[in-house]
């Protein structure tokens, strides 16, 4: 089940797209009937556990599954659960489980996640077929459009989710804005993520500090794993310099020219600033032999979502004509055709306001073209819910004003690879 395209439904429409059905809001303090019904229908899986056999699940991952099943079927419950599991724990299995519950239970549950890759990646690991679950970003969950004239657009939250259950995923990323309007629709909000990665830039409600159920230890199948191994020494205060590498899927780098030129697609380079990413971006170009100017076979980013092509998924040129890109997207098998605004590639920050743009003035962001820039090396930040193949991780002498941030970027960038991890250590 992928992220669909986004479609502007209202009224019936949108009930009918969401499967969703008015109903009452009970007064504060009361369960309405299909609260009270979704509770005991929880109380019933978790009893017989009909759904899952004993091996799905370790004694650790046990508990964390029966803490959320707790949580969902207590009359008094809290709004909102977290659910945190470091790298290699098992939090993606616990998750798994849940959603054949949710599905074997008729419960109406809305997956999402704050950015379009990360909502794509989730998407993606949920069943197609079943009716009872949707997946966006929280943004097109919570948000509808509304057009005043020709060209200017407003964003208005909706009325209701038409869910029975909401479920974040990557929630360490959630700002504080959208998490407080996403409370007010008094709807049960399962929050998952990784207790140890990067907080939200900005405002943050500390979503995933302090989960109310965690995942610590690290499954057989992952004690092998040196990327694993290496995330979790960093994590708890190591010295990435000092980590004693077990095999070649681990290495370090004398420098990052060396290896620039197998950065692609399945190889992606991580640094902490826009002013590394930018000057290491026209270093990978440089050695793969790439034209001065944005051309065939370049990789880029996309840096502002625009369905079904989301901020974060990255693209190879398979041709151009002016500000015209031919981009194909291998991970979601897309093909796309986009008039990008060439001013962004290269540029140290993404715009935000019609009016940074330099050269001729805009009047649209139609006028002005999508927002896309150089896709071999990109921050931490910007990778943050997505994987590789590969990553290049460039440790620069400040990774950020605290030791704990430090620590958490560097767990961050080293848990984006899946398969090969090189560090360039400045």
């Amino acid at each position: 089940m992928s992220a669909e395209e986004y479609i502007v439904l209202e009224g019936d429409e949108w009930d009918s797209f969401t499967g969703a059905r008015a109903r009452p809001r009970p007064r504060h303090g009361q369960s309405s009937p299909e609260d009270l019904l979704l509770m005991q229908k929880l109380r019933e899986s978790a009893r017989n556990k009909k759904l899952m056999k004993q091996s799905d699940l370790s004694p650790d991952q046990r508990v964390a599954y029966d803490s959320i099943v707790h949580w969902l079927s207590d009359p008094n419950r809290r709004q909102w659960f977290s659910f945190g599991g470091y790298a290699g724990t098992g939090k993606t299995t616990v998750t798994a489980v849940l959603a054949k519950v949710f599905q074997e239970e008729g419960i109406r549950t809305a997956f999402c996640a704050f950015t379009g890759k990360a909502a794509s990646v989730l998407g993606n690991k949920l069943p197609s077929d079943c009716e009872l679950f949707t997946c966006s970003t929280m943004h097109r969950l919570m948000y509808e459009p509304r057009t005043h004239g020709q060209e200017s657009v407003s964003w208005v939250r909706r009325e209701a989710l038409g869910c029975d259950l909401v479920v974040v995923d990557e929630a360490s990323m959630v700002p504080q804005d959208i998490w407080n309007d996403l409370l007010k629709y008094k709807v049960p909000i399962l929050l998952v993520g990784d207790h140890g990665q990067l907080p939200p830039v900005g405002a943050n409600p500390n979503l995933m500090e302090k989960p109310d159920a965690r995942l610590d230890q690290i499954h057989r199948q992952a004690e092998g794993n040196p990327i694993l191994a290496l995330a979790n020494f960093v994590r708890n205060g190591g010295d990435p310099r000092k980590f004693r590498q077990t095999d070649e899927r681990v290495k370090s780098l004398d420098n990052f020219i060396d290896g620039a030129n197998t950065i692609g697609l399945g190889h992606v380079g991580i640094c902490f600033t826009n002013g590394t990413r930018v000057l290491m971006n026209e270093v990978v170009r440089d050695a793969k032999g790439m034209q001065k100017e944005l051309s065939e076979g370049d990789i880029v980013i996309c840096l502002k979502n625009k369905a079904p092509i989301y901020n974060g998924m990255r693209a190879l040129v398979e041709g151009r004509k002016g500000s015209l890109l031919w981009l194909y997207f291998p991970e979601e098998g897309i093909r796309a055709t986009v008039d990008v605004c060439p001013q962004q590639f290269g540029a140290p920050k993404t715009f935000q306001k019609l009016d940074e743009i330099p050269g001729t003035p805009y009047r649209t962001w139609d006028d002005a073209g999508s927002l896309y820039d150089y896709g071999y090396v990109m921050t931490c930040h910007k990778m943050q819910g997505s994987q590789a193949r590969e990553v290049t991780v460039m440790v620069e002498k400040w990774l950020g004003k605290t030791q704990d941030a430090a620590r958490r970027w560097l767990y961050t960038a080293v848990t984006r690879a899946s398969e090969q991890l090189n560090l360039v250590f400045e």
